[in-house]
Protein backbone atom coordinates (compact mmCIF):
# COMPACT_ATOMS: atom_id res chain seq x y z
CA UNK A 1 0.00 0.00 0.00
CA UNK A 2 1.41 3.41 -1.05
CA UNK A 3 1.60 5.97 1.96
CA UNK A 4 3.37 8.98 2.27
CA UNK A 5 5.94 10.35 5.15
CA UNK A 6 6.21 13.68 7.26
CA UNK A 7 8.49 13.98 9.97
CA UNK A 8 8.83 10.57 10.73
CA UNK A 9 5.07 9.84 10.81
CA UNK A 10 3.13 7.70 8.06
CA UNK A 11 0.43 8.59 6.69
CA UNK A 12 -2.09 7.22 3.89
CA UNK A 13 -5.20 8.69 2.17
CA UNK A 14 -8.43 7.49 0.99
CA UNK A 15 -11.35 7.82 -0.28
CA UNK A 16 -14.35 5.27 -1.07
CA UNK A 17 -15.29 4.78 -4.66
CA UNK A 18 -18.88 3.51 -5.96
CA UNK A 19 -20.90 1.15 -5.86
CA UNK A 20 -22.24 2.38 -8.95
CA UNK A 21 -22.81 5.82 -10.96
CA UNK A 22 -24.89 7.01 -13.85
CA UNK A 23 -24.81 9.88 -16.26
CA UNK A 24 -27.41 11.06 -17.97
CA UNK A 25 -28.97 14.21 -19.49
CA UNK A 26 -26.05 16.34 -18.01
CA UNK A 27 -25.94 15.19 -14.33
CA UNK A 28 -24.79 11.94 -12.10
CA UNK A 29 -26.20 9.32 -9.75
CA UNK A 30 -23.86 7.70 -7.64
CA UNK A 31 -23.94 5.48 -5.02
CA UNK A 32 -21.17 5.32 -2.55
CA UNK A 33 -20.09 2.60 -0.29
CA UNK A 34 -18.02 0.58 -2.49
CA UNK A 35 -13.75 -0.20 -2.21
CA UNK A 36 -11.45 1.51 -0.44
CA UNK A 37 -8.45 3.19 -3.30
CA UNK A 38 -5.26 4.65 -1.31
CA UNK A 39 -4.42 7.47 -3.46
CA UNK A 40 -1.14 7.96 -2.93
CA UNK A 41 0.83 6.47 -5.41
CA UNK A 42 -1.99 5.32 -7.70
CA UNK A 43 -1.14 5.95 -11.22
CA UNK A 44 -3.50 8.81 -12.46
CA UNK A 45 -4.33 11.28 -8.71
CA UNK A 46 -7.77 12.51 -8.85
CA UNK A 47 -6.22 15.89 -9.04
CA UNK A 48 -4.72 15.55 -11.85
CA UNK A 49 -7.71 13.63 -13.56
CA UNK A 50 -9.96 16.19 -12.65
CA UNK A 51 -7.60 19.33 -13.52
CA UNK A 52 -7.54 17.44 -17.32
CA UNK A 53 -10.83 16.29 -17.15
CA UNK A 54 -13.20 16.81 -20.43
CA UNK A 55 -16.02 18.36 -21.10
CA UNK A 56 -18.13 15.70 -22.34
CA UNK A 57 -20.48 13.51 -20.03
CA UNK A 58 -18.16 9.57 -20.68
CA UNK A 59 -15.16 11.67 -18.67
CA UNK A 60 -17.15 12.95 -16.64
CA UNK A 61 -18.55 9.66 -15.61
CA UNK A 62 -15.40 7.92 -15.81
CA UNK A 63 -14.07 10.59 -13.10
CA UNK A 64 -16.51 9.20 -10.39
CA UNK A 65 -16.31 5.78 -11.21
CA UNK A 66 -12.65 6.35 -10.55
CA UNK A 67 -12.65 8.17 -7.10
CA UNK A 68 -16.65 8.03 -6.47
CA UNK A 69 -18.52 11.40 -5.82
CA UNK A 70 -17.58 14.45 -5.86
CA UNK A 71 -19.43 16.06 -3.16
CA UNK A 72 -21.19 13.98 -0.37
CA UNK A 73 -22.86 16.66 1.47
CA UNK A 74 -26.52 16.46 2.18
CA UNK A 75 -27.80 19.22 0.28
CA UNK A 76 -27.63 16.33 -2.55
CA UNK A 77 -28.22 12.98 -1.15
CA UNK A 78 -30.89 10.85 -1.45
CA UNK A 79 -31.68 8.68 1.35
CA UNK A 80 -33.21 5.33 1.14
CA UNK A 81 -33.98 6.00 -2.38
CA UNK A 82 -36.45 8.99 -1.76
CA UNK A 83 -35.33 12.35 -2.34
CA UNK A 84 -35.11 15.48 0.34
CA UNK A 85 -36.83 18.55 0.47
CA UNK A 86 -35.45 21.44 -1.74
CA UNK A 87 -33.17 19.52 -3.37
CA UNK A 88 -30.76 20.95 -6.21
CA UNK A 89 -31.28 19.15 -9.01
CA UNK A 90 -34.48 17.34 -9.96
CA UNK A 91 -34.71 13.95 -10.47
CA UNK A 92 -34.30 13.18 -14.25
CA UNK A 93 -33.24 9.79 -16.05
CA UNK A 94 -30.06 9.15 -14.01
CA UNK A 95 -32.12 8.49 -10.90
CA UNK A 96 -34.51 6.99 -12.31
CA UNK A 97 -32.49 4.33 -14.39
CA UNK A 98 -30.48 4.04 -11.07
CA UNK A 99 -33.39 3.26 -8.71
CA UNK A 100 -34.63 0.65 -11.07
CA UNK A 101 -31.26 -0.99 -10.01
CA UNK A 102 -30.86 -0.20 -6.30
CA UNK A 103 -34.79 1.19 -5.70
CA UNK A 104 -33.41 1.23 -1.58
CA UNK A 105 -30.02 2.61 -2.15
CA UNK A 106 -28.61 6.02 -0.36
CA UNK A 107 -26.98 7.51 -3.55
CA UNK A 108 -25.63 11.55 -4.13
CA UNK A 109 -26.99 13.44 -7.51
CA UNK A 110 -25.67 16.49 -8.82
CA UNK A 111 -25.01 18.29 -12.20
CA UNK A 112 -22.06 17.20 -14.43
CA UNK A 113 -21.43 21.22 -14.76
CA UNK A 114 -20.63 21.02 -10.81
CA UNK A 115 -18.06 19.05 -11.94
CA UNK A 116 -17.19 21.05 -14.40
CA UNK A 117 -16.70 24.22 -12.15
CA UNK A 118 -14.52 22.77 -9.41
CA UNK A 119 -12.11 21.55 -12.25
CA UNK A 120 -11.71 25.05 -13.62
CA UNK A 121 -11.78 26.22 -9.89
CA UNK A 122 -8.47 23.45 -9.20
CA UNK A 123 -7.23 25.20 -12.86
CA UNK A 124 -7.10 28.40 -11.64
CA UNK A 125 -5.63 27.44 -8.62
CA UNK A 126 -2.98 25.47 -10.97
CA UNK A 127 -1.89 28.28 -12.83
CA UNK A 128 -0.96 30.48 -9.51
CA UNK A 129 -4.71 32.21 -8.97
CA UNK A 130 -5.03 33.10 -5.19
CA UNK A 131 -8.33 33.46 -4.58
CA UNK A 132 -9.12 29.76 -5.81
CA UNK A 133 -5.92 28.41 -4.16
CA UNK A 134 -7.30 29.86 -1.09
CA UNK A 135 -10.93 28.38 -1.57
CA UNK A 136 -8.97 25.38 -1.90
CA UNK A 137 -6.87 25.83 1.10
CA UNK A 138 -10.40 26.26 3.04
CA UNK A 139 -12.18 23.31 1.73
CA UNK A 140 -9.05 21.11 2.95
CA UNK A 141 -8.77 22.70 6.43
CA UNK A 142 -12.70 22.23 7.20
CA UNK A 143 -12.64 18.65 5.88
CA UNK A 144 -9.52 17.01 6.77
CA UNK A 145 -10.45 16.19 10.43
CA UNK A 146 -12.76 13.19 8.43
CA UNK A 147 -12.21 9.76 9.55
CA UNK A 148 -9.28 8.80 10.60
CA UNK A 149 -7.29 5.82 12.50
CA UNK A 150 -4.02 4.10 13.57
CA UNK A 151 -2.97 1.44 11.52
CA UNK A 152 0.20 -0.41 12.29
CA UNK A 153 1.92 2.90 12.89
CA UNK A 154 0.32 4.83 10.14
CA UNK A 155 -2.49 7.10 10.15
CA UNK A 156 -5.20 6.13 7.28
CA UNK A 157 -7.27 9.37 6.77
CA UNK A 158 -10.81 8.87 4.64
CA UNK A 159 -11.58 11.84 3.37
CA UNK A 160 -15.70 12.31 2.69
CA UNK A 161 -15.70 12.76 -0.89
CA UNK A 162 -13.75 13.36 -3.99
CA UNK A 163 -13.06 16.84 -4.16
CA UNK A 164 -11.64 16.66 -0.59
CA UNK A 165 -9.34 14.23 -1.61
CA UNK A 166 -8.46 16.86 -4.91
CA UNK A 167 -8.08 19.56 -2.50
CA UNK A 168 -5.32 18.18 -0.05
CA UNK A 169 -3.68 16.61 -3.27
CA UNK A 170 -3.56 19.86 -4.68
CA UNK A 171 -2.27 21.52 -2.02
CA UNK A 172 0.84 19.15 -1.14
CA UNK A 173 1.74 19.54 -4.49
CA UNK A 174 1.22 23.29 -4.56
CA UNK A 175 3.11 23.68 -1.61
CA UNK A 176 6.13 21.68 -3.26
CA UNK A 177 5.90 23.88 -6.28
CA UNK A 178 5.61 20.72 -8.32
CA UNK A 179 2.01 21.62 -9.64
CA UNK A 180 2.77 23.21 -13.30
CA UNK A 181 1.49 23.61 -16.83
CA UNK A 182 3.14 21.79 -19.98
CA UNK A 183 4.43 24.16 -22.40
CA UNK A 184 4.02 22.45 -25.17
CA UNK A 185 0.80 24.29 -26.47
CA UNK A 186 -1.12 21.40 -27.50
CA UNK A 187 -1.20 19.18 -24.87
CA UNK A 188 -4.48 17.03 -24.30
CA UNK A 189 -3.46 16.65 -20.16
CA UNK A 190 -1.92 19.93 -19.36
CA UNK A 191 -1.50 20.02 -15.77
CA UNK A 192 0.51 18.13 -14.30
CA UNK A 193 3.19 17.46 -11.26
CA UNK A 194 6.90 17.90 -12.28
CA UNK A 195 9.11 15.12 -11.35
CA UNK A 196 11.96 18.02 -10.82
CA UNK A 197 12.36 21.30 -10.79
CA UNK A 198 13.71 21.92 -14.19
CA UNK A 199 10.76 20.02 -15.55
CA UNK A 200 8.39 22.20 -18.14
CA UNK A 201 6.61 19.42 -20.18
CA UNK A 202 4.36 16.56 -18.95
CA UNK A 203 5.97 12.88 -19.80
CA UNK A 204 3.32 11.75 -22.83
CA UNK A 205 5.41 11.46 -26.30
CA UNK A 206 4.62 14.19 -28.37
CA UNK A 207 5.30 16.97 -25.33
CA UNK A 208 8.77 15.15 -24.54
CA UNK A 209 9.50 15.32 -28.56
CA UNK A 210 8.69 18.81 -28.58
CA UNK A 211 10.99 19.37 -25.21
CA UNK A 212 13.54 18.38 -27.32
CA UNK A 213 12.78 19.94 -30.63
CA UNK A 214 13.04 22.99 -29.14
CA UNK A 215 16.00 22.93 -26.98
CA UNK A 216 17.92 21.52 -30.48
CA UNK A 217 16.67 24.28 -31.52
CA UNK A 218 18.16 26.69 -29.28
CA UNK A 219 21.11 25.08 -29.07
CA UNK A 220 21.75 25.29 -33.02
CA UNK A 221 20.29 28.93 -33.03
CA UNK A 222 22.74 29.79 -30.03
CA UNK A 223 26.17 27.47 -31.32
CA UNK A 224 24.87 26.81 -35.30
CA UNK A 225 27.40 29.51 -36.61
CA UNK A 226 30.07 27.84 -34.31
CA UNK A 227 29.93 24.48 -35.84
CA UNK A 228 29.68 25.46 -38.94
CA UNK A 229 32.66 27.71 -38.89
CA UNK A 230 34.44 24.11 -37.46
CA UNK A 231 32.59 21.82 -39.70
CA UNK A 232 34.18 24.08 -42.93
CA UNK A 233 38.15 24.25 -41.51
CA UNK A 234 38.07 20.43 -40.78
CA UNK A 235 36.72 20.07 -44.03
CA UNK A 236 39.73 22.85 -45.76
CA UNK A 237 42.29 20.89 -43.96
CA UNK A 238 41.11 17.36 -45.00
CA UNK A 239 41.08 19.07 -48.69
CA UNK A 240 44.89 20.04 -48.26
Amino acid sequence: MASSKTRGIRYSLELVKPKAALARAGSIAVIAGGETLHVFGVKHPPHVALANLLDDEKAALKFVESYGPLFASKEYLWKNGQARDLLPLSPNESVHELLKEHPKADFYHYGISHLHQQRDVLRKAWEGDRAAIESIRQHASANISSQWKFNRGRIDITAPDAWTVVCILFLIDHESRNTVKCENPDCPAPYFVRKRRTQKFCEAGPCVAYGQRLRSNKWWNEHGNEWREQAQKKSSRRAK
